[in-house]
Parts: C-alpha cells; sequence; structure tokens
C-alpha cells in the first residue's frame, strides 16, 4: 500500500504538525502489519531546501515545495542544480522555508540539510516496531518520476550523474541508519521514456538515472495514461503500457529484482479500468 514521508520529515512543516503526521502514519503501519503483514511503499514528495520562508503556491497548495525549482518564479537560479549541490557538498545556507511559521534550523548547504532529513526520517522508521518489538520493514522510493520535469530533482534540474550520486547517498545512510533487512530500495519512473527502450544508464531509456543493482531492489514505474482517451487513443496508451511492462519485467528477471506497476489510475479513462488493468499487468 501507497504511504508518504512528506508529511513526517524534514524542515517544512512545524514540529508540532510532524509529530502529529508522525503518529498517524505509525497507526497506520502497525495496524496494517498486525492485520495483513502489509509492508508500505513509501514515497518522499520532500521540499526544495531553497524555498523562501512561507512560501506557498495557489496551483499546487500543500505540494508546492517539491515542485519549487529554477522554473518557479523568484527561484535563485544559481541553486538550480540541488542534487548536484548534495552530491557535492556545495551551495549556500538554506532549510529556511517554512509553510507557516518561522525555520528553527538552518543548515550550511543542501547536503547538511538532506543528510540532518535523511537521519530524521531513520529515527522514525526505527520507531516502526510490532507487538513484539521488532521493527516493521517498508520499501522506500525515493526521488520517483525522476523522467518528468515537474520534480526539483526532474531533467531540467539534475544530471544522471548528480541523481545516481544521491540515490545512492541516500540507500548508503539508510541501510547505516536501518540495517538493510528493514528497509528496501525501489527505482521508479514515470512513463516519459520509450515503451521499448531499456537503455544503459545515462543513455536514455529507462535506465537513464539507474544507479546500480547493489541500490535497487524494486524496479518499475508510473502510468496514469492506460486505457486514457477514447478508441484508438486508448488501445495505443494501453499497448504503450503492456510494452512499457514487458521491458520492465525482462530486466528485473534478468537482474534478480522485484517488478511492478507502481502508481496508476482510472481518471480520464475507459469503463471498466479495473478489468484493464488487469488484462495489461497479466
Amino acid at each position: 500500500y501507497f504511504a508518504e514521508f512528506r508529511d513526517i520529515g524534514g524542515t517544512w512543516y512545524a514540529p508540532e504538525t510532524y509529530a502529529r503526521h508522525r503518529a498517524a502514519f505509525a497507526e497506520t503501519v502497525k495496524r496494517q502489519w498486525t492485520a495483513h503483514r502489509a509492508v508500505p511503499m513509501v514515497t518522499w514528495h520532500i521540499q526544495n531546501p531553497y524555498i523562501p520562508p512561507r512560501w506557498k503556491d495557489k496551483t499546487y497548495g500543500g505540494n508546492a515545495g517539491m515542485r519549487y525549482r529554477y522554473s518557479s518564479p523568484g527561484y535563485p537560479q544559481e541553486h538550480r542544480y540541488v542534487l548536484r549541490e548534495i552530491a557535492t557538498s556545495t551551495g549556500s545556507h538554506c532549510g529556511t522555508g517554512r509553510i507557516a511559521g518561522a525555520s528553527v534550523r538552518i543548515f550550511a548547504n543542501p547536503r547538511e540539510w538532506y543528510l540532518w532529513c535523511l537521519k530524521d526520517v531513520a529515527a522514525f522508521c526505527r520507531s516502526l516496531v510490532d507487538e513484539t518489538g521488532a521493527r516493521i520493514p517498508i520499501v522506500f522510493r525515493p526521488f520517483h518520476e525522476m523522467d518528468g520535469d515537474w520534480f526539483w530533482w526532474g531533467p531540467g534540474s539534475a544530471s544522471p550523474e548528480d541523481f545516481i550520486a544521491v540515490f545512492r547517498l541516500t540507500v548508503d545512510v539508510l541501510r547505516q541508519e536501518l540495517g538493510a533487512e528493514n528497509v528496501l530500495f525501489a527505482y521508479g519512473a514515470d512513463r516519459c521514456w520509450k515503451p521499448d527502450h531499456l537503455g544503459a544508464p545515462g543513455k536514455g531509456g529507462f535506465l537513464n538515472w539507474y544507479p546500480g543493482d547493489a541500490y535497487v531492489d524494486l524496479v518499475g514505474y508510473d502510468d496514469y495514461s492506460i486505457g486514457k482517451g477514447k478508441d484508438d487513443n486508448a488501445t495505443k496508451t494501453t499497448a504503450a503500457a503492456i510494452a512499457r511492462l514487458r521491458t520492465v519485467s525482462d530486466f528485473a528477471r534478468a537482474h534478480g529484482k522485484v517488478c511492478g506497476l507502481f502508481e496508476t489510475g482510472a481518471k480520464d479513462s475507459v469503463d471498466g479500468f479495473y478489468s484493464l488493468l488487469h488484462k495489461v499487468a497479466t
């Protein structure tokens, strides 16, 4: 089942807001684990560290910080490549932006900020234990949909090399903090790569941002186009999804990974969407 780190860790909200969301998140994880041995797949719509204090966006509302990037009005152009700054310990003071109130922390650069955020999330994950005190595992999908340009880690703001470096940093830190047994990592693109093109790291295609087999346990992608449109268009989008899933599945089989369709939805799709989704997946 889907879960989200955005509201439980970081510097964007006030501490009491994070505390409230952490309690709700933990209750859900523990309940689902007890009832079903269900493992959450967690994304992190993490805010850009250079958002200004109290900045809000009328279009995206509470999601504003994750979309605040070089193309946003007022964004500091010298900090376009934040992932590169995280990877290389460059940049300037950040972490001061807040949805409401004043920031209580200022960081020397985005790497210092990001490492603090990672360890803050890790501390929360250590609290996710079952009735015997054993750790409940999670699947973490960092910097998802990296092939689309709507997040500050997208192609317009990060090179494949920048992305791979920070993905590896994320895995290294969380494995050290949580242990390899308690967190699995998912590599998840959107559908902006060609259906029949796997490619190699840094060369286009599904693997353009792939950090390597040692850093990934699950591979997949997001696709909200399945069955979308009418008649011929719906047929084309469905065929493209099948081609992409076959590409991902073949790669997973060859590399010993679990594969999946990580996100999809029925909005503006054909009637009988879930029957169609079953057909696509099988």
